[in-house]
């Protein structure tokens, strides 16, 4: 993952827990180079009460559990969608190419706007800000 998103997490003194986890069910079918570890991460700020939860993966083959920039790079994705569909259901279906009247859309839309909540709880709202921003300033320079 790119470098800004560690030095972020330093500069922001982001601790991370990463606990492997079983999942259920499971392929058991796939390939070695196919298979998934499942991480329960959390990422939390000394002195701070809140934290912000996520089920991560990472390919088998890869011994190094996930690090703090790494989840950052992917929260932040997320809320990047989350804030240019301004928070609205309907937009952030679109986004995804989702049907927007369907439950299971619905339950993924709450998870991803409760999940960038508990993320700008974490880091304050400049600190929220900053995050997306440098997934942008990443996203513009990639194409």
């Amino acid at each position: 993952m790119n470098e800004q998103f560690d030095a972020f997490a330093n500069s922001c003194e982001i601790q991370i827990a990463a606990q492997p986890i079983g999942i259920a069910p499971r392929d058991m079918t796939v390939t070695l180079d196919e298979a998934e570890v499942h991480y329960h991460v959390t990422l939390r700020r000394p002195g701070a009460d809140v934290t912000a939860q996520v089920v991560y993966w990472k390919p088998a083959t890869d011994d190094a559990p996930p690090t703090a920039g790494e989840v950052l790079w992917w929260l932040a994705g997320d809320a990047h969608v989350m804030e240019g569909a301004q928070m609205e259901r309907n937009l952030w279906a679109a986004a995804y190419g989702l049907p927007p009247e369907a439950n299971g859309t619905g339950r993924l839309f709450d998870q991803q706007r409760n999940q960038c909540e508990a993320l700008r709880t974490l880091l304050g709202d400049l600190g929220y800000r900053r995050l997306v921003g440098i997934y942008e300033s990443e996203m513009a320079s990639s194409h």
